[in-house]
């Protein structure tokens, strides 16, 4: 491996380390009930496309209330843990991929958990990486149509 090499190979797991503490400042916040936390990791151009509608959310406004929404439905912290994160960076763009654990006790007392298909797409502004697209999904019947939340992962 020539200088150059190893200076690259160096140079992408400084950042692939930068973006994997990235997905975990947000995990930890959703795991707080922290919105603002959240919104703060997020490119003010962010797209989500999630499990609620309309079929995508733009900008940080539309953001905040989906996850509001999401997490004020929550009594106490919520569980949140990623699973199986594989991360790629290029020099001002990298994405992840992940299975995560999201749910808890919501306030009418029912214990919800779902494993969550997750896809993170950054964008590097003044050398630090900020989400810009943000896509979860869970895997349905195609006969029913119905989601499959109970799906845990082999």
């Amino acid at each position: 491996m020539s200088q150059e090499e190893v200076t690259q190979h160096i140079h992408r797991h400084k950042e692939e380390a930068a973006v994997r503490e990235t997905i975990e400042a947000i995990a930890s916040a959703v795991r707080r009930k922290d919105v603002d936390a959240v919104l703060a990791l997020r490119s003010s151009e962010i797209r989500f496309y999630g499990l609620v509608p309309p079929l995508q959310h733009v900008g940080t406004d539309a953001v905040r209330e989906v996850w509001k929404s999401a997490l004020d439905a929550f009594e106490g912290p919520v569980e949140y843990e990623v699973h199986r994160l594989d991360v790629a960076v290029g020099d001002d763009i990298a994405f992840s991929r992940s299975l995560n654990h999201f749910g808890g006790t919501q306030k009418n007392g029912e214990r919800v958990i779902s494993w969550l298909c997750t896809t993170l797409g950054f964008g590097k502004t003044e050398g630090v990486w900020k989400l810009l697209h943000q896509h979860v999904s869970v895997p349905f019947d195609m006969e029913t149509g119905k989601a499959l939340l109970d799906l845990t992962p082999p």
